[in-house]
């Protein structure tokens, strides 16, 4: 009969430290779960700010060749000047 009640003690403190054991996982899964959702939302919002930062340096390239446009056809303008009053 003890060692049936040994056995049976053994059994509950086994299923009662699986228990904690478990817990303990469930515990760790879910706060990296938060982690993850939280390195997804992260992830999310640098995206979003590269494809402004994008959008930012392509227009900004694009007033850049505008104003060269502009510097060449001011030279161009310069040079016909200086042909003209040289003559």
């Amino acid at each position: 009969m003890d060692e049936l009640e040994d056995s049976l003690e053994r059994e509950k403190k086994l299923r009662t430290d699986v228990e904690k054991a478990k817990n303990k996982v469930e515990g760790d899964l879910k706060l990296s779960q938060d982690a993850c959702q939280e390195l997804e939302r992260n992830k999310k919002e640098l995206e979003q700010a590269i494809q402004r930062k994008d959008k930012e340096v392509a227009s900004v390239n694009a007033k850049i060749e505008e104003e060269n446009a502009l510097i060449a056809k001011l030279m161009r303008q310069i040079k016909e000047l200086q042909v003209k009053t040289r003559s």
